[in-house]
């Protein structure tokens, strides 16, 4: 299983690229400003959401660290 951090994955497009990487068996890391899991409610369970913004650099390296992403889209 591979692990991905979407940036901005509960937005419209976001939402897509998550249920698409949740379908494939990896495991998604949700990076958004705030939580509004409405596009992404049946499957909010099988996500991990981290609240953030993606130019504070120092949070994202956090993160990737935290939950071992392999990739960021």
């Amino acid at each position: 299983m591979s692990s991905g951090l979407v940036t901005g994955g509960m937005g419209l497009i976001g939402s897509w690229v998550t249920r698409k990487l949740i379908e494939q068996g990896n495991s998604v890391v949700v990076y958004q400003r705030h939580m509004n899991h409405t596009l992404l409610k049946d499957i909010i369970d099988r996500v991990e959401y981290v609240e953030g913004n993606i130019l504070d650099l120092p949070r994202i390296i956090h993160t990737i660290s935290q939950y071992g992403v392999e990739r960021v889209i």
